[in-house]
């Protein structure tokens, strides 16, 4: 039998015999009796969730309802899919639970360390509070100049006629913003050797996350190659611009720029291991969820032709020919709302999953500090209580009484509670840029390949290529009057 082999069975024995006391004694507690899946099977559920999670998740959800559990291994994994049960324990638990280990570790790979996204208790709140102002309002929009003008570049590349990949465009496209925004990087791309290796750690990461056994990383597979050197890449890269931002008096105004010159309450700055890790966990954060959303959004808009006219409407209404700046987005609320709605429909993270602490109380259930609570995002966003006819794109359901009617968690297309991602008004303000951006200069026409399905890995991609036809769009006629200049408020997520 071959060494990786037998490495795999040691450490399933091992964990098998410290946790089977463990889960005999929390099935043995006095609680209310949670609902179960039909024949759930300890490891045979493993590769049910690594084939496809969310199927999985919300063949939960359909057969227990807002709460049931399911072995995960020698584990019991909780699925929530209620918004109430989700403020309990992603905000009134929040102190409570940690990260899963074996999520805190694949992120620990790819980000190089602990940072903001893996980080707990006192680390993550003086990390927190350290990168808060690179997330203020008037910063955020500092850089809506930079998302429209890689947009107009980008879309002036593709042809009319021309048949392009959607998602590889949106990918390439958030890349270069976000490599801008956070690396000040003018050419930034997957054809560029970081791109590439990030694009590697993406994938890598993703697939780590859903094995409950983690071989390490230096344990000479195929795939840990891969990642260790695109790892290497990465790290040598970002460190490279670290050293020149500390070498060069001249101001900029990248998020880099502003990690390094963040001090904690004593006067203390990051040192540059930190700098990095938290630098590479915006960068993948940012730069894959948006792309996501957008792909998304196209494929919807593409299907729903009414839907699409009245974006286009609004678009060329508020705009009338010119770049679009921050101050438009108080004029784009429907490309707000379409936003939203590809958001809810795929959301780009479909769950989250948490780790206890010690035991506590949940929706009437004993939460054993052995159990693994997992928030069934898409499945909230699908419940047809929340939103009527769950499955159909419908932007026109974000009207301000809808969002005042959503329970406070139905809606978690950034998370929720404390640890709700940092980045959400960059993302949103991105994703609503840049949408109406292209809109003013082309359409999309679906090619017919029919419904697209998605492949969960580290955010819910589309599984196949998603084809689009380019349509050029005539030019607008240029506005008469001067653009406004106040600040808009980023438009928010329901419920938040």
């Amino acid at each position: 039998m071959c060494l990786l082999g037998l490495m795999q069975i040691a450490a399933s024995r091992k964990m098998v015999k410290e946790v089977s006391a463990m889960v005999t004694e929390t099935q043995a507690s006095p609680a209310r009796k949670m609902p179960a899946v039909s024949n759930n099977r300890m490891f045979g559920n493993i590769s049910l969730f690594r084939k496809n999670r969310v199927s999985f998740l919300s063949r939960v959800t359909h057969e227990c309802g807002p709460i049931g559990w399911v072995y995960f291994g020698p584990f019991k994994m909780i699925v929530i899919a209620d918004a109430n049960l989700v403020q309990s324990l992603m905000v009134e638990h929040a102190a409570d639970n940690n990260k899963p280990a074996g999520i805190a570790r694949a992120f620990r790979t790819a980000f190089a360390g602990d940072g903001l996204f893996t980080s707990e208790g006192e680390d993550w709140r003086k990390q927190r509070k350290l990168m808060a102002p690179a997330f203020t309002a008037r910063r955020v929009a500092s850089y809506a100049e930079t998302m429209v003008r890689y947009t107009e570049q980008a879309q002036a590349g593709w042809r009319e006629g021309a048949t392009v990949e959607i998602s590889h465009e949106m990918a390439a496209l958030t890349m270069r913003v976000v490599g801008k925004a956070l690396f000040d990087a003018e050419v930034f791309s997957e054809a560029d050797e970081l791109g590439a290796a990030v694009a590697e750690v993406v994938t890598f990461t993703g697939k780590r996350t859903a094995q409950l056994f983690q071989l390490p990383l230096a344990v000479p597979t195929a795939a840990n190659r891969r990642a260790r050197q695109a790892n290497a890449i990465i790290q040598q890269r970002v460190q490279a611009m670290i050293d020149e931002r500390k070498r060069s008096p001249e101001e900029r105004n990248d998020l880099l720029s502003m990690l390094l010159a963040a001090k904690d309450e004593q006067g203390q700055s990051m040192d540059d291991q930190q700098v990095l890790t938290e630098a590479l966990t915006l960068f993948l954060a940012g730069h894959e969820t948006t792309a996501v959303a957008l792909t998304w959004a196209f494929y919807l808009l593409a299907n729903n032709p009414a839907s699409y006219d009245k974006l286009l409407a609004e678009v060329d209404g508020a705009l009338q020919g010119r770049a679009a700046t921050y101050a438009d987005l108080a004029n784009l609320p429907y490309s707000a709302q379409v936003v939203k709605e590809a958001m809810r429909l795929y959301p780009p993270a479909d769950s989250i999953a948490r780790q206890p602490l010690h035991d506590y109380e949940l929706g009437g259930y004993r939460i054993s500090r052995w159990h693994v609570p997992v928030v069934d995002i898409y499945s909230i966003h699908h419940r047809p209580d929340y939103y009527p006819e769950p499955e159909r794109f419908n932007p026109d359901r974000w009207t301000a009484e809808f969002e005042k009617s959503l329970p406070r968690y139905a809606y978690m297309a950034f998370g929720a509670g404390p640890r709700i991602c940092i980045g959400m008004h960059f993302a949103l303000m991105e994703a609503q840029l840049l949408l109406a951006t292209i809109c003013q200069h082309v359409r999309f026409a679906a090619q017919g390949q029919g419904t697209v399905g998605f492949s969960p890995i580290l955010t819910l991609r589309p599984n196949a290529d998603v084809l689009m036809k380019v349509q050029r769009r005539a030019a607008q006629p240029a506005a008469s009057s001067v653009a406004p200049t106040r600040l808009a408020m980023v438009p928010q997520p329901a419920g938040r």
